[in-house]
């Protein structure tokens, strides 16, 4: 082949691949940073507006007991959607509100900040993404990954998810959006997927139920709330939480036990480290092999 037929066979080549970076850079005449612009120093500090849940089975169970879906939201670091998702619509009160309808997760293989917890044993939350800590949001990505991303990870990207209504382990998906050009087709798509939904959500839960009650809960809001009054309480307000936590079994919140095992006061400690020895959760796991540093007793410690 002479340089004359070279150049005839690769000149299409050439065209298409030009057409498809044209496409990429520009679409309908706007660029990629028109389209997502970047998120500025301000909008960093704004606090993150949507409720996330801090595991795949709190979402699952909070998803059963409200009748909402699950959103499944993935989001990659350096990736220009990604990025202006986290720092601008996450933080957004109007677009929090289209996502309040569903129970939301969210994945990110990427670490921002160097530990989950104090030394004190209070929750640090990631500054990317609000009320997950950064281990939470990492974790959840390789069961995401198995269940619905089809060996493709992609972010931005945005997942709906129905349950089996029997109760069954069975997982429907309504729709999953990626490789959008704008923001706004994902958002019609996410309100188009309540408004067009058969199934309507179970009644609101009551808004008095006390602290005790909630303290059973699996959704991150009351599991919040319920740290944050041990946090706050004297000795009797943390001894009646910690009685509801044991009580409570699988349900409880492990990071309220958490908190009660760095506490300094020796009693709570004690009733933190038999609650954990009697919850069968797994991220409790954690918790036991740093309760087991400090000295103990030789029956406790057996």
């Amino acid at each position: 082949m002479n340089r004359s037929e070279l150049l005839r066979v690769l000149s299409p080549l050439v065209v298409a691949c030009c057409a498809v970076h044209s496409v990429n850079a520009q679409v309908d005449g706007v660029s990629r940073e028109k389209m997502w612009p970047a998120p500025t120093a301000e909008d960093w500090k704004k606090p993150v507006r949507i409720q996330w849940q801090r595991t795949w089975d709190d979402a699952i169970a909070v998803a059963r007991e409200t009748g909402k879906p699950i959103l499944v939201c993935v989001n990659m670091d350096g990736e220009i959607a990604s990025e202006h998702y986290a720092g601008i619509r996450y933080r957004d009160p109007e677009i929090a509100r289209l996502y309040e309808p569903y129970v939301n997760v969210i994945a990110s293989v990427y670490r921002h900040n160097p530990r989950d917890y104090d030394d004190a044993g209070r929750r640090i939350p990631c500054p990317r993404f609000g009320c997950v800590t950064c281990g939470e949001h990492i974790a959840i990505e390789p069961i995401l990954y198995e269940r619905f991303f089809d060996g493709k990870r992609i972010a931005p990207r945005h997942v709906m998810v129905e349950l089996d209504e029997n109760g069954g382990e069975q997982f429907a998906e309504t729709y999953d959006v990626y490789y959008a050009f704008d923001t706004q087709s994902v958002f019609d798509t996410i309100q188009r997927g309540i408004a067009e939904r058969a199934r309507k959500p179970n009644p609101e839960r009551r808004t008095d139920r006390s602290l005790a009650e909630r303290v059973r809960s699996r959704d991150s809001q009351d599991q919040t709330a319920v740290e944050s009054a041990y946090a706050a309480g004297d000795k009797d307000a943390k001894r009646a939480l910690l009685q509801a936590a044991i009580d409570a079994g699988d349900d409880a919140s492990v990071d309220l036990l958490r908190l009660a095992v760095f506490d300094l006061d020796v009693d709570l400690a004690a009733m933190a480290r038999d609650g954990l020895a009697k919850t069968g959760r797994v991220e409790a796991a954690d918790v036991i092999n740093e309760a087991l540093r400090v000295p103990l007793a030789d029956e406790e410690r057996d």
